[in-house]
């Protein structure tokens, strides 16, 4: 039927291929195939009917045309309605619509049901735009007796009436004009489009109501910026062009599939301005168009400044009041040649106490409680709740609910422009300063751990009421407008920084609230709990450095004065952490000796499952297999806490880190279906509690055991997955870990050369941050690396001096793997096969000590070639054989399979 239509529009004339494809198929890519079929099926419809002669001719080349005879329906061409008044005439579209087509269609059903409908929404939003649209859609069904009555340049409310009898061309209305419209409409069935109301309200309110009365067939379409709130009538708020979400990863076509994204391509083509389509102009574009809150009049005047200043100069512009000037179409009306024309037109019709409320609720972020807005507000005679609801019916406050839980934002735009309105009216300092305040308490009551279960979207209201401290720190810290409450406001933010793995921020407002100290502030809580955020931002995000560690121990200091013991342990955690990566397990150990005394004399059994879980670590790690299980399983045993959100002290939730380490754990001691099990749930867990610090540590914890069992497939998703929260999150020292895994994997799929280099690379930037302990741990992997290159030299200098630092660090949890690696590159330079086979031997009586079967079996293969080569296999056969029967499951690891085939090349039997 759309082909149809076309063509006969064209009457005689060939229409060409791109033009049918794009009128029919509008802003979708279809191949010029389906429109050969359709027309086949429209020639077959022809044919059908009996009709006989040939209707729609292919002109080679060029296209399609209409050829036989058509007649038009005197109806078509009437300028009259049928009770014989003259026919309106309707203003031309304004142009193509994008992302309206849905909205239209409810439209035109809600209309055609609803005898009178008002289409709600903020200045910009595109009113005006979806109404002509419905006009001429629905011109048809009123047989083309449809009006539009522009109130926008009307003064006063009593000339609706005059205004729609100027627009249908009526006389002789009267001194009631009101009384004399409705008359003459009385019998008329007509669509009448009244359109900005806002500023007429209650007259084109009462004309409405006047016609529903006494003109039954005539159907009302308003538009306002509120709804007129009168009898009858029914409300559709027009929603915003949809914007792409903030997702980590869009391709320029997945954000062109948004209307938002679409209607801002088009215009800056339009405006001659130029788009690459590459991923980081789709990021801009996105960005913008979240920024304009999918308001159209936005995007389009942000749009004209593409060709001028580029996409991220835009962008940037966009948090300045100059947007708010940047002026659109010359033949635009009035209040829509800008943005500032636009808000003007609604602020011009508020109260004055809307307009007070309206300028102080410009302090907030971003979405706001009523009680929030009371606080700003100066509420002491209910200006919040009376007003509000009056901004929110104007389009000018937009409301959120989730359950029960009602937000009210301001668009950014109107942000903007009611923040340049605070200035003027001299209240910014009063409002921000009543804001900040706020801010502190409501941020500070979320980071308390009540005696409640958690609510529902903790983290999300962390995060929410982090942006209002954020501005509240700008004002009174940055621009020294209230330093004290700016350094109460910096503490506050530092913890709750910490707990989201927002390491670079914490730690740039832990420096500039330490900076700012009072003299009362010094020794107390606030420089407590800023010393500690400055101490563990600056280890996470950067490295174990002295001044990281300095803050830490003070931090450790004043709670012990102040007798803050769950500030102890947060701290103590960290300690215990930065001496591991600084290769000190002996300081390690102590600090989580330290942390179970702590635990023990507060009696809270959650801070006991902390300590366990740091024991845990530490045992692992120098090799007490067998005690880490213990101290990991008391972990798990332990009733998890209500709120697990809170007991990360710094992003690494204990439970979770448990998981991990108990799961390496079980891979060493042989339980591999276990472990695999427990490694996976470990990382889904972290996944699910939203802490980027804890995803990174489990990954990089978990990542070695489907390196031991050649699970390619993971092992890509996981070092993908480390390297995307580190470096998102500025992690940098597991952005280095996660090189460091992509290098160990390279070598295992054949890539050697640039797998050592990256491994080499990732050494050395841990190192320059003070990390010894992951060269100790990755350094077999290393030297596999080094082995498989050839480069046997440095592959002995690596193995003799990760020997070396294995001992004097103290960490013996992978001493096995150590011993094994020198004893191979022996072999593979030729060395005598005694030294190499003492090495094997020595690494499974240590790994049998530890508990670590899975070292052991590596180092009893290692010690079986050699036998073999020396024709004495016999008691390393056997050590093999009883190591497998060892395990207490059956996964294929690669060590597995290797052991069983050598069993079986030498006609051993392999135990049950």
């Amino acid at each position: 039927m759309d082909i149809l239509l076309c063509l006969l529009e064209r009457h005689g004339d060939v229409v060409s291929v791109p033009e049918l494809l794009s009128r029919v198929w509008r802003g979708v890519n279809v191949e010029p195939s389906a429109l050969r079929v359709q027309v086949s099926v429209l020639r077959k419809a022809f044919g059908e009917a009996g009709l006989g002669a040939r209707y729609v001719s292919n002109i080679a080349g060029r296209g399609y045309c209409f050829v036989a005879p058509i007649t038009r329906e005197a109806v078509a061409d009437s300028k009259r309605t049928s009770d014989g008044q003259d026919r309106p005439s309707l203003p031309r579209a304004l142009g193509r619509m994008v992302g309206r087509d849905s909205v239209v269609d409810d439209l035109k059903r809600r209309v055609a049901a609803w005898p009178f409908v008002t289409v709600v929404g903020p200045g910009g939003i595109g009113k005006t735009t979806v109404a002509l649209a419905l006009a001429h859609k629905m011109s048809g069904d009123f047989v083309g007796d449809v009006a539009f009555v522009d109130l926008a340049v009307e003064q006063g409310e009593a000339n609706v009436a005059n205004a729609v009898a100027a627009a249908l061309q009526m006389t002789g209305v009267g001194s009631d004009p009101v009384a004399g419209v409705v008359s003459q409409l009385r019998s008329r069935r007509l669509l009448l489009v009244l359109d900005s109301c806002e500023h007429l309200i209650g007259g084109a309110a009462a004309f409405a109501e006047a016609v529903r009365q006494g003109a039954p067939q005539v159907h009302l379409l308003a538009t306002s910026r509120e709804p007129l709130n009168a009898t009858g009538e029914r409300v559709l708020r027009l929603s915003a062009l949809e914007a792409p979400p903030p997702l980590a990863e869009l391709s320029f076509e997945d954000v062109c599939a948004y209307p938002a994204a679409q209607l801002f391509i088009e215009r800056v083509t339009a405006s001659g301005g130029q788009i690459e389509r590459r991923p980081e102009d789709a990021a801009l574009v996105a960005e913008i168009c979240r920024k304009l809150d999918g308001i159209p009049l936005a995007i389009e005047l942000a749009a004209g400044r593409v060709d001028a200043f580029g996409l991220a100069t835009t962008l940037a512009l966009l948090d300045s009041q100059l947007r708010l000037s940047w002026s659109g179409r010359r033949t635009a009306a009035p209040r829509h040649v800008t943005l500032n024309a636009a808000l003007d037109w609604s602020y011009k019709l508020l109260s004055a106490d809307e307009a007070r409320l309206l300028r102080a609720l410009s302090t907030f972020a971003g979405a706001f409680t009523l009680a929030a807005a009371k606080s700003v507000a100066d509420d002491e005679w209910g200006l919040a709740s009376v007003n509000l609801p009056g901004l929110v019916s104007k389009s000018l406050v937009s409301t959120d609910r989730q359950g029960d839980d009602l937000r009210y934002r301001l668009l950014d735009t109107t942000r903007v422009y009611a923040a340049a309105r605070l200035t003027e009216a001299a209240e910014k300092d009063r409002a921000a300063a009543r804001h900040a305040a706020f801010s502190l308490t409501v941020l500070t009551d979320l980071l308390e751990v009540p005696k409640r279960s958690v609510p529902a979207g903790r983290y999300a209201d962390v995060m929410s009421a982090l942006a209002e401290v954020r501005s509240a720190l700008v004002w009174a810290l940055t621009g020294k407008m209230d330093v004290e409450l700016g350094v109460q406001l910096a503490a506050s933010a530092a913890l709750a920084m910490l707990k989201t793995s927002q390491f670079s921020e914490c730690r740039r407002w832990a420096e500039l609230g330490l900076a700012n100290l009072a003299d009362n502030q010094r020794g107390g809580r606030t420089e407590m709990v800023l010393q500690a955020g400055l101490g563990l931002s600056r280890m996470l995000a950067g490295g174990n450095t002295r001044d990281a560690e300095a803050a830490l121990v003070r931090s450790l200091e004043l709670a012990d004065r102040l007798a803050d013991p769950s500030q102890m342990m947060a701290v103590l955690s960290g300690l215990s952490l930065f001496r591991h990566r600084a290769g000190d397990a002996g300081g390690a150990l102590a600090f989580a000796k330290r942390a179970e005394r702590v635990a023990v004399a507060l009696d809270d059994a959650t801070s006991v499952a902390v300590a366990n879980d740091m024991l845990a670590t530490s045992y692992h790690l120098i090799g007490d297999h067998p005690l880490a299980r213990r101290h990991s399983a008391a972990v798990l045993r332990a009733p998890p806490p209500a709120r697990r959100f809170d007991h990360a002290a710094f992003g690494l939730e204990y439970r979770n880190r448990a998981l991990s380490t108990l799961a390496r754990v079980d891979w060493l001691s042989g339980r591999y279906d276990e472990a695999v099990e427990l490694a996976r749930r470990g990382v889904d867990e972290a996944g699910d509690l939203g802490h980027p610090i804890g995803q990174v540590v489990v990954l990089s914890s978990v990542l070695p055991i489907f390196l031991w069992i050649g699970d390619r497939k993971t092992v890509s998703d996981y070092v993908a997955r480390l390297q995307t929260a580190a470096e998102e999150h500025d992690i940098k020292p597991h952005l280095h870990i996660g090189h460091a895994f992509q290098g160990i994997d390279l070598v295992q799929r054949g890539a050697a050369v640039r797998g050592v280099q990256l491994i080499r690379e990732a050494f050395d930037g841990l190192e320059e941050g003070g990390n010894r302990l992951m060269r100790i741990l990755l350094g077999p992997d290393y030297i596999e690396g080094l082995i498989a290159v050839g480069d046997f030299d440095r592959a002995l200098a690596e193995a003799e001096d990760m020997l070396r630092l294995a001992q004097e660090t103290g960490y013996h949890y992978n001493l096995p793997e150590l011993l094994r690696s020198k004893g191979e590159v022996l072999r593979r330079r030729g060395a005598a096969n005694v030294k190499s086979g003492d090495l094997f031997l020595q690494a499974v009586t240590i790994a049998r000590r530890h508990d670590a079967l899975a070292w052991a079996l590596r180092s009893a293969i290692a010690l079986l070639e050699v036998r073999s080569e020396e024709g004495q296999p016999d008691m390393a056969a056997r050590l093999v054989s009883g190591l497998l029967a060892s395990f207490s499951d059956s996964i294929p690891t690669p060590d597995r399979l290797t052991a069983i085939r050598m069993l079986e090349r030498l006609g051993r039997p392999v135990a049950a």
